[in-house]
């Protein structure tokens, strides 16, 4: 019953992580800047929508946010299984 609890725990703690991660990237998007403190360089500086990799950065923070629901689909779907018998 622990194993139980622990998975939709971290279900649900993945699936919070997946929205928080995609609304940061739509929050950086609608305002056409990626903020200093999330720049990972030796002088870090916001980067505008007109730099380089831009895009980039908001495609990869979408894409750990899609990362993020299917760990949270996985231990969904485990807790299912576990719970009509399909997994001891």
């Amino acid at each position: 019953m622990l194993m139980i609890a622990l998975k939709l725990f971290l279900g649900l703690a993945f699936a919070g992580l997946g929205v928080w991660l995609w609304r940061r990237a739509d929050h950086w998007n609608r305002l056409g800047v990626v903020p200093e403190d999330s720049v990972e360089a030796k002088r870090p500086r916001p980067w505008l929508r007109s730099d380089r990799g831009f895009g980039a950065a908001i495609a990869w923070e979408r894409m750990m946010a899609i990362l993020a629901w299917v760990f949270a689909a996985l231990f969904m779907v485990s807790t299912g299984l576990e719970l009509i018998g399909f997994l001891l």
